[in-house]
């Protein structure tokens, strides 16, 4: 029946010449023969043809025509005929109409099942149908698409054999939840014809017939690849976040404003010094913060949650061992998809960061004194002949200031003159020893206003008598006014008397033309203040003056190479920058920059 049937699918112009033939046939039979059998009970076979070319009308149109020819034949062959005949007839027509009603009713259930197995392939789901010894049965349009096989090659194939399933469990157990809930949903990985494999989603569904038996196995299967290569993904990064945060000493942490929420990374817990196990609170948080900075840290959330978008700040733990723990804070404020405010933050501790910090600092802070001390050594000449000029007049007015009181008739008024010399001449003497006590003395540096061009002639003093000895001509060149700056005094005076001695030495070989140290101060285009040293001497060239500001990099015999890297130092500690530049044969320039103090505007009172 099924091989004829595909057939009549396959030819489907022959089914209905075959039905009219058939239906000829029997009307002859039944009409011109006197067999006492009810012949026309064969239309049943036309009914059955019909239902493979037709529609449900036709059908009943068919069943009709049968149904006529039979009370045709019954009244050509019979006339009013016998009860036999009669009965024969009626059977018949029994027989024709009930075949037409099963007919019709397998081709509304037909239909129906057509429609369902349609929407089976319109889903993206795989979908297919076992018996209970792994046969395939049905396979639908999106399992070709997914695994490769046409359903004539899936159907009446073992389905773990040819998708060669990977099991997250042992089949027995699988099969045995099955059998006892009726379903079983998991992860399988399968291959496809290609050979690639696939991890799906997986739920299968027991069906059973009317008495209760297992018949089939109903599977759908979605397709997780991409979901459990990004799923995995996320767990490696999730794993290197974490590992990089342990690194780090680095703690992230989530707060939503609005609903409170609070996430902190187990690093954070770390850092504050809780039990992961503790539910993370912004009160917790505050509780650990150092008290004199918890309003400090208060502010800038606030700011955050009104509206400012990050923060940048530092301030001090006390975790549960009470060691403090200096946190390093920057925060980013964004807004969520429904509306609200959160803020995302990372804290990085800096404590031993922050320890070394202040350990090169302290160490620089050496390294500048005795820079300071080795350069005042350097100019003990000048300094002796400082000092010296002042004792000098201090002898010469107290010798003049004895001979008017000795004569005859003591010269007071002179004598007062003179005194009033030595006085002050004991004061510049006391001025210069003051400068250089300050100079040399070792002390935390301490910012001020300060004005460049009173710093700049301050040490101009220093390096006279160096100056003269070197036969080095000074050229100045300072703006009048302009901005002050903020710094250490003594420190940005070690940077120029650096600046000028190095001059000097560079100069000092020169014999061939004037030897010149030229020193100016000016605005830069910036609005900086601008100190710049030139002098006349061979130059530097390009290879050394990339290194000129490497610590113990020198290109004198007996230096230590220490002094353009502490001037460095000095200048970045107060946000300035420091550079060299040079012709070979034509001298060097030194150069640094520092920002300006904005002066307050000055304000007229009403007239």
């Amino acid at each position: 029946m099924d091989r004829g049937t595909s057939f009549f699918k396959s030819s489907p112009a022959t089914l209905p010449v075959l039905a009219a033939v058939l239906a000829l046939a029997i009307f002859l039979l039944d009409t011109l023969t006197l067999l006492d059998s009810a012949v026309a009970i064969l239309y049943v076979l036309v009914v059955l043809l019909a239902a493979n070319f037709t529609s449900r009308n036709g059908i009943l149109w068919i069943a009709a025509g049968c149904a006529a020819l039979t009370l045709l034949s019954y009244v050509v062959s019979h006339g009013l005929g016998t009860v036999a005949a009669f009965l024969r007839c009626m059977m018949s027509l029994s027989a024709i109409g009930l075949s037409t009603f099963l007919v019709l009713k397998i081709q509304d259930s037909e239909t129906v099942l057509r429609e369902q197995a349609e929407l089976l392939n319109q889903t993206h789901d795989t979908i297919f149908v076992r018996d209970m010894n792994d046969c395939i049965t049905y396979w639908n349009r999106g399992a070709e698409e997914m695994y490769g096989w046409f359903k004539e090659e899936a159907n009446g194939t073992i389905s773990h054999d040819l998708l060669k399933t990977i099991f997250p469990d042992s089949v027995k157990n699988i099969y045995a939840t099955l059998l006892q809930t009726g379903r079983w949903e998991g992860e399988l990985v399968h291959a496809t014809r290609n050979g690639t494999q696939v991890v799906v989603a997986s739920r299968w569904a027991l069906q059973k017939d009317p008495h209760g038996r297992p018949i089939s196995i109903l599977e759908t299967n979605n397709d997780i690849s991409e979901r459990k290569r990004a799923e995995d993904a996320l767990r490696r990064s999730e794993a290197y976040l974490a590992g990089a945060q342990r690194l780090s000493h680095t703690g992230s942490i989530y707060w939503n404003v609005r609903s409170g929420e609070v996430f902190w990374s187990e690093e954070s817990y770390r850092l504050v010094g809780v039990d992961p196990a503790t539910p993370a609170t912004m009160a917790l948080l505050f509780e650990r913060i150092h008290p004199d900075e918890r309003t400090l840290v208060r502010g800038a959330l606030d700011e955050l949650a009104q509206g400012r978008d990050s923060v940048d700040l530092e301030f001090r733990l006390l975790p549960s061992e009470r060691s403090v723990k200096v946190v390093h804070f920057v925060g980013q404020a964004f807004v969520e998809d429904d509306g609200s405010r959160a803020v995302i933050g990372a804290g990085m501790d800096i404590t031993e960061t922050k320890l070394a910090s202040d350990a090169l600092h302290a160490l620089q802070a050496e390294l500048a004194h005795v820079s300071r001390v080795a350069t005042l050594g350097e100019l003990s000449a000048s300094i002796a002949h400082e000092v010296n000029q002042p004792l000098g007049a201090i002898v010469t007015n107290a010798e003049a200031a004895l001979r008017w009181l000795d004569r005859a008739v003591p010269e007071v008024e002179e004598a007062r003159g003179a005194i009033g010399d030595i006085v002050a001449d004991a004061r510049r003497a006391t001025q210069v020893v003051l400068r250089m006590r300050a100079f040399a003395r070792k002390a935390d540096p301490e910012k001020a206003a300060l004005d460049i061009g009173t710093l700049v002639q301050e040490v101009v003093q220093l390096v006279q008598r160096e100056l003269s000895h070197h036969r080095v001509v000074l050229q100045m060149d300072l703006a009048p006014t302009l901005p002050r700056v903020l710094g250490d005094r003594i420190q940005l005076q070690q940077v120029i008397l650096n600046l000028l001695v190095n001059g000097i030495q560079a100069t000092s070989s020169v014999a061939d033309r004037a030897r010149l140290l030229q020193l100016g101060s000016r605005l830069d285009d910036e609005g900086h203040v601008l100190v710049v040293v030139t002098d006349s001497g061979t130059g530097i060239s390009a290879d050394v003056i990339e290194r000129l500001f490497q610590p113990f990099f020198t290109t004198k015999r007996d230096g230590m190479g220490m002094g353009l890297s502490i001037c460095r130092s000095i200048i970045d500690a107060h946000d300035g920058r420091i550079w060299a530049s040079s012709k070979p044969g034509e001298g060097a320039t030194f150069s640094f920059m520092l920002p300006a103090i904005a002066e307050p505007a000055a304000t007229s009172s009403p007239g």
